[in-house]
Order: structure tokens, then sequence, then C-alpha cells
């Protein structure tokens, strides 16, 4: 596991990643501020967005599926087992095989499991610490707690919209809160006392 100096910069170097892709994304759609080079054609703007979205979809369907891995414990019981197959993995969490099944294929299309010669499928090597240690910097379970609150009241949401009312804390569900202490806890672990005091 990702335990030593690296680790440390490892969170702050992730999150400076995800906002120069931010603004790379908002550059070329002409929207990121005074830095921006809007495109020149409506056409590659119109594009721009459309690759934008459908990866921000595949990205969106990626983690809603981690979100079922982490909470019916698929993750945990394929890291413990080693290898398994749907059957195998359906009897030792209890959980519907074809379910099952259909889940871990969706894993290893997408790269998140290996899916060996004989059917057997695997949790990589560095996607355990990712799914499922959750003192590490790495730990990226949590965004598919936080997903899935935050559309958890859309019906509210649009009718706040509509009314002007507000949306109450509670109707976001557990994940919200669950999902922001398990995401910020190994920061604030590893580097409140090391690096910001």
């Amino acid at each position: 596991l990702d335990t030593g100096a690296e680790a440390l910069t490892s969170a702050p170097q992730r999150l400076v990643g995800v906002r120069r892709a931010r603004q790379e994304g908002l550059d070329a759609l002409g929207g990121g501020g005074p830095r921006a080079q809007p495109l020149a054609q409506p056409a590659e703007r119109r594009g721009a967005l459309v690759e934008r979205l459908f990866e921000s979809t595949l990205g969106a369907m990626d983690v809603l599926s981690v979100y079922l891995g982490v909470r019916l414990g698929l993750y945990r019981a394929l890291s413990e087992r080693g290898t398994s197959s749907s059957k195998e993995l359906a009897e030792a969490t209890g959980l519907n095989e074809r379910y099952v099944r259909e889940w871990l294929e969706q894993q290893a299309t997408t790269g998140i499991l290996d899916l060996e010669d004989d059917g057997h499928f695997t949790l990589p090597a560095g996607h355990d610490e990712a799914l499922l240690d959750e003192k590490s910097l790495n730990y990226v379970a949590p965004f598919g707690k936080l997903l899935v609150a935050c559309v958890r009241p859309i019906d509210q949401l649009l009718e706040a919209f509509r009314s002007g009312d507000g949306v109450p804390y509670a109707d976001y569900g557990d994940d919200l809160h669950e999902g922001q202490a398990e995401f910020t806890r190994p920061i604030f672990d590893s580097l409140l006392g090391s690096e910001w005091f």
C-alpha cells in the first residue's frame, strides 16, 4: 500500500490534476474565463460538449457501479477470496448470482476488475487500495456515496427550483455526510499534523 511520502502528495496532486482537466474541458468549450481560447466554430464547441458529457456519463456509471460494489461488500469479499467466479462471489455475499455476474462483467469491461482466462474475477493490485483502504489518500470509494446522495432528492430539488423553497439536508440521506467524512478522513489524518500545521 502507498503509505510513504508519495502518498502524502498523491491527494493534492490528484486534485490539481482534476482542476487542470476541468479547466481544459472548460477551455475547449469556450467557457473557461479569461485564459480560455474559445473554439472558432459552433460545430467544434458542440463536439467538445458532446464528448465531455458522454465521458462524464460513462464516468458516472462507473462511480454508481463502484457504489454498488462497496455497499454490497463485493469488493471486500473479492479481495478476501483473491479470485472468484460469479457463483462463488454470490454465495460468499448472499446475493443473487445473475446480478453479481452482470456487475462483475461490467466491472471487468471498464477495467476496474480483471477477468482471468478461467472465468474468475480478481481485484487488481492497487485497485484494492483505492476501493477498500479507508486510511489511504488514494481512497476513492466515497465518490459513489457522494454522487448517489446528490441525486437522491432530485424530485424535491426540481420542485425547489419552482417554489424557491429549500431541500432539507436530511433528504440527501446518510450517504452525503458519510461520503464526505470517508473522503476527507484520510486527508486530515495524513496531512493535518504533518503538512498543514
